[in-house]
């Protein structure tokens, strides 16, 4: 069974458990069940009446009940109902999960694609063309970090050329222990060091190249 990744966080629907980095959460059941089906259903308003039809399904229960588990898995996610990350409040309406999540464990995502960037054991994908890595909501690469920049860096990917630009960071960003100055050319294993965080750039059949000088 699939797991979901979102922004620091890993949920395990087969193990019943949710990650925060490398610690489990301690969540009640019925917040669990709440999170699944939001994350299950991203990016659509999952009205009020359907929540409590699916989520609440054995139980009969008010509305209340479902704004104070909203209200608990909030605190619990660290979200803020004003300026939410994963969870948006629909006016009268019902809720949407509204963070990037990144499915781990299922046949979907094979053949795997020729590059990506690995980080804390998750493995994203890179296409060609561009990738921007920050804590922005609409960048392909969420980190989390106070040392990282909303548009922290871009990787551009262009057949076997993969090009990495810090974009004015405020901490910068570092390859193999070395800060980025300008466009900087990446190859198989190399380590980029963002905030704190490390990825890794990963290839199955190492053909990344530098681009012509």
């Amino acid at each position: 069974m699939a797991q979901f990744v979102f922004g620091p966080y890993r949920l395990d629907p087969e193990g019943g458990a949710l990650w925060r980095e490398r610690e489990i959460v301690s969540v009640r059941p019925k917040c669990f069940d709440l999170l699944l089906y939001l994350v299950q259903h991203r990016g659509k308003v999952i009205t009020k009446e359907t929540l409590l039809a699916d989520v609440w399904k054995d139980v009969v229960v008010s509305e209340s009940a479902l704004s104070r588990t909203v209200a608990e898995l909030r605190d619990i996610l660290q979200d803020n109902a004003e300026a939410p990350q994963f969870i948006e409040t629909a006016q009268r309406r019902g809720y949407k999960f509204i963070g990037k999540v990144v499915e781990i464990g299922k046949e979907v995502f094979a053949p795997r694609s020729r590059v990506s960037l690995v980080h804390r054991g998750i493995e994203f994908p890179l296409d060609d063309g561009s990738h921007l890595i920050g804590r922005g909501r609409d960048v392909a690469i969420v980190l989390h970090g106070a040392a990282i920049s909303r548009h922290h860096a871009r990787i551009s990917v262009q057949g076997k050329t993969i090009l990495l630009q810090d974009l004015e960071s405020r901490n910068g960003t570092f390859v193999n222990g070395i800060r980025v100055t300008g466009p900087q050319s990446l190859r198989a294993g190399d380590r980029i060091e963002i905030g704190g965080e490390m990825l890794v750039v990963s290839s199955p059949t190492a053909e990344t190249i530098p681009p012509p000088a």
